[in-house]
């Protein structure tokens, strides 16, 4: 009998680890992590550096979002690897960047990759959407307060269960993993709450703090109802906002501004006529200090000496945008949204000043400004690249390019152009990525060709003899060997 206490005892032991925790985030290390897999029921792990500045960032919104896990879903937790220092767990999971966040499910083979936002509200609402019934149940006006109190934006349907809506509700709370559900049958919680019949309130802490909606009770009006309130009127721009909007296709006005008294005088005229511009267009405040203001600020052509300045960009027009120019004024603002309604408003587009050196390593430099002078000229057959100033493969590519144009300079009828796209825009073309190269022939400028050809200097010259109506006959035909050949 005490041999086999014994044994117990040593098998207890075996499967009983002392994790280090951080503020409510289980600390993993590459001996730690395969047992807690093996315990947890579902964890959400967080793959970082030290030195990461997008995970240090996360860090509070991490462990805030564990704690509130711990008390309300305690079978779902969070933890975090050191890739830096635990590399086989990093390695096994082939983790490139930082942060990286999977989601493991006691007995699944494979994590799934986190899809969520980096807020403790989103990161708790995704989790729960993948651990949990799709909307949870409220059977007391306790727990409808709390819930309602914890979270920055909830949907409650109040009514009985069975119904078509209700079934309805519940569609649609399963394709919202950023946004959390609730229901309740319960009389006492619908008397609390005023909410008569079948009703839907959106409760959420911004704007004026709750929608009602009584009905139609099908999936398509649920979703748009939800859709239309769920956001504050005017959105702070951050990754999050940046991705709805440019990756939604959304027509937005920005207000972009300092941290100063023109920024805060600029912002109160743009609050005061927001209620009635909503609904026709997105809303955002930028704000130049913060990282991805300053980024998008760039992005439009916005200088720190034009603040405060606004925008509209129209991302389904490849990005095309409009400049306001007058004095920021409520009435002038409304005034701008009006405009681009009636196709009152000409595009903007970037340009350099025309610099004072046509050339620069035997390529034309091009900018917006004479674009078209160079690009469109039918005397001549053009090659461009549309690159960007960062871009490593641009780097690659620039001494190669200019040796093709040094070897073409006595080539009539042909021109090797260079344009910064991050600098320069022109209308009608999308540059997606870098370096663009794009051949314009003459007799068909507005239907250019996409080089596809080997990025090396015989790859670029076999290319325009064939498509190029230049005569290269002063083109010497004598090449360096190859290694191979020597």
């Amino acid at each position: 009998m005490r041999t086999a206490f014994l044994a117990l005892l040593l098998v207890v032991g075996a499967f009983a680890t002392d994790y280090q925790t951080e503020d409510g985030v289980y600390v993993l290390t590459d001996s730690t992590f395969p047992q807690a897999l093996a315990e947890f029921e579902f964890a959400l792990v967080e793959f970082y550096a030290p030195w990461c500045g997008h995970c240090k960032k996360l860090a509070p919104e991490y462990s805030a979002a564990a704690q509130i896990l711990a008390k309300s879903n305690p079978e779902v937790k969070l933890a975090k690897v050191d890739c830096t220092v635990e590399k086989d767990t990093a390695a096994k999971f082939q983790i490139k960047g930082y942060p990286t966040l999977k989601f493991f499910i006691k007995g699944s083979s494979a994590p799934l990759d986190y899809e969520g936002g980096r807020t403790k509200d989103e990161i708790v609402n995704w989790l729960r959407k993948k651990t949990g019934p799709a909307s949870v149940e409220l059977k007391t006006v306790d727990a409808a307060e709390q819930l309602i109190g914890n979270s920055e934006v909830i949907a409650i349907l109040f009514g009985d269960a069975g119904t078509e809506g209700f079934t309805n509700f519940l569609s649609v709370a399963q394709g919202f993993d950023d946004l959390p559900f609730a229901h309740s049958h319960d009389e006492a919680v619908r008397e609390k709450f005023e909410a008569k019949g079948e009703t839907l309130i959106l409760f959420k802490k911004f704007d004026e703090g709750k929608n009602v909606y009584t009905g139609p009770f099908d999936v398509q009006s649920i979703r748009e109802f939800l859709n239309s309130k769920r956001f504050p009127t005017i959105l702070p721009f951050d990754q999050k906002v940046a991705q709805r909007i440019f990756g939604g296709g959304l027509e937005s006005l920005f207000l972009i501004k300092a941290d100063n008294e023109a920024g805060a005088k600029a912002e109160e005229a743009f609050r005061s006529v927001a209620d009635e511009i909503k609904g026709s267009i997105t809303l955002s405040i930028v704000r130049i200090e913060d990282g991805m203001g300053g980024r998008l600020a760039d992005y439009i052509g916005v200088s720190k000496e034009s603040l405060p300045a606004i925008r509209i960009v129209q991302p389904k027009q490849n990005n095309q945008k409009f400049v306001f120019e007058n004095e920021i004024t409520g009435e002038n603002i409304k005034k701008f949204v009006d405009d681009l309604k009636n196709n009152r408003l000409s595009p903007y587009f970037k340009t350099e000043q025309i610099p004072a050196q046509s050339h620069e390593d035997g390529v034309r430099v091009v900018v917006g400004k004479n674009w078209k002078e160079i690009v469109l000229d039918e005397n001549a057959d053009v090659l461009m690249e549309y690159y960007a100033p960062w871009c490593g493969h641009c780097k690659s590519l620039a001494p190669i390019y200019s040796a093709v144009a040094t070897k073409l300079k006595d080539v009539k009828g042909v021109v090797l152009g260079k344009m910064d796209s991050t600098a320069n825009e022109v209308e009608g073309l999308a540059v997606q990525g870098f370096p663009t190269l794009k051949f314009y022939p003459r007799g068909r400028k507005s239907n250019p060709i996409d080089y596809s050809g080997e990025r090396t200097e015989e790859g670029f010259i076999d290319f325009l003899k064939k498509n190029s109506k230049a005569d290269f006959s002063s083109l010497s035909s004598e090449r360096n060997p190859s290694l191979d050949e020597l």
